[in-house]
């Protein structure tokens, strides 16, 4: 048997690097490794800073989440939607033909 090689491993220079603080990336074609440099000090009060702002953020995407829903209410709701969900139940058996007809027939008044 042939005896096989050993590769040995080769330096190679990123294409991008960045670092701020103690963490730090860097690009290998469209591989990108990151790593942090942080003391268990530094590590431990980064942490406790997040765990403050948490409640922070979480107010203000409520409140942001309250503003959209305050003017999605104040649209005209859609036609197609219903017109669309009458036509699945009928369609589907799931609603007598007579039935069908009277929500078709409401449903064309109510748009018109």
């Amino acid at each position: 048997m042939a005896k096989q090689k050993k590769r040995k491993a080769k330096y190679t220079k990123p294409d991008d690097h960045f670092s701020a603080g103690p963490l730090e990336f860097a690009r290998f074609g469209r591989v990108v490794i990151g790593r942090s440099r942080a003391t268990k000090e530094q590590f431990e009060a980064a942490q406790a800073q997040l765990v403050a702002q948490y409640p922070i953020a979480v107010a203000e995407i409520d409140v942001l989440v309250a503003e959209i829903a305050a003017q999605i209410v104040r649209l005209p709701p859609r036609p197609s939607a219903s017109t669309g969900l009458v036509g699945i139940f009928c369609d589907d058996g799931r609603v007598s033909r007579q039935r069908c007809g009277r929500l078709r027939q409401a449903r064309s008044s109510a748009d018109g």
